[in-house]
């Protein structure tokens, strides 16, 4: 995956569609993962690529 320094990868995903995995991959790829909203079982979350 690419992604410029400083850039954002921002997705939508349902729990039931694996939002706690994808945080916890995120977190594994990025080193950070944020919940930016949840609502009606809908996720939204957000990681920062920081520059090296």
């Amino acid at each position: 995956m690419h992604l410029n320094d400083n850039g954002h990868l921002t997705i939508v995903i349902q729990k039931k569609q694996g939002a706690p995995s994808a945080q916890k991959k995120m977190n594994v790829v990025f080193g950070n993962c944020e919940i930016v909203a949840k609502d009606k079982g809908y996720y939204i979350l957000r990681s920062y690529k920081e520059k090296l």
